[in-house]
């Protein structure tokens, strides 16, 4: 007598598959008195694109383990592949069907007389009650493969959208190139009425201390510009802007290391 069993099993690849270039399944299935263990052993190589010249390899191992029922004599069995084919779901998982065949498969021969027939619907209750445990436990790990399979494509959509994010954000210019950078005159008073209170004096100042503190008590100036370089901004045109000369600007800034951003301080005479 010979019974196919059936193994279904999603393989879950690390990256993308475009096609399946080669493939090959192996088993190393043995019988154990009542019980038939071992691996189907699949390995091959893929394109993780339509246009890749390279091939990637693959090597999986799947368990495999079914109970006989005792009634089965098994010196006789033979264990082969009946059956193999393959799919590929959502381009990064491999479904693969496998139908075992179990050829010589025969059942014992039992001789019962009425006494023993009572123990005989106990076993083949007991046996019933199995077979609906196993097709049970079939059926939950199916929904168990099912659901992986979808929490799979679930973070897949969520990378897809991280990366989106993260390109849309590196595409954005930075603030210095999008805002308008107005020059900032700011006025100082050569002289501050001794009676003011300092801490008046010193609130929100700390930046522009930091910018003009290089200064010298005795400056001509009055008045002071502080503009933000930006992106199509060049000395010289700074220097045409404020009707300035390249060694004004030097006294005040590191002309030679300017960059996009950096703030520039640019002195006015006093109209007298």
């Amino acid at each position: 007598m010979k019974q196919v069993i059936p193994f279904k099993k999603d393989i879950i690849f690390k990256t993308k598959i475009s096609d399946i270039t080669s493939i090959s399944l192996e088993h190393t299935l043995t019988i154990d008195d009542d019980m038939i263990s071992g691996d189907f052993i699949l390995s091959g190589d893929y394109k993780m694109t339509e246009a890749s010249i390279n091939k990637e390899d693959f090597y999986y191992k799947l368990p495999f383990d079914i109970a006989l029922d005792s009634r089965y004599e098994t010196k006789n069995l033979k264990i082969e592949i009946d059956d193999f084919y393959y799919e590929i779901i959502n381009s990064d998982v491999l479904r693969v069907n496998i139908e075992v065949s179990l050829d010589g498969l025969e059942e014992k021969d039992f001789s019962f007389d009425e006494d023993s027939e009572e123990d005989n619907s106990i076993l083949d209750i007991d046996i019933n009650e199995e077979k609906n445990n196993l097709e049970e436990l079939e059926k939950h790990i199916d929904i168990l493969q099912e659901e992986l399979v979808r929490n799979h494509e679930h973070i897949n959509k969520l990378n897809e959208q991280i990366t989106n994010m993260e390109e849309e954000m590196e595409s954005m210019p930075i603030p210095v190139e999008t805002n308008q950078s107005i020059p900032v005159n700011i006025q100082f008073e050569e002289k501050v009425n001794s009676n003011m209170n300092e801490e008046a004096i010193n609130i929100d100042t700390k930046e522009i201390k930091s910018l003009f503190s290089n200064l010298s008590d005795e400056e001509t100036f009055s008045t002071y510009h502080v503009y933000i370089l930006r992106s199509d901004d060049t000395i010289e045109s700074v220097m045409a802007k404020y009707n300035v000369t390249r060694e004004v600007l030097m006294q005040y800034n590191d002309v030679d290391n300017l960059k996009l951003g950096d703030k520039i301080i640019i002195p006015a005479l006093v109209n007298d």
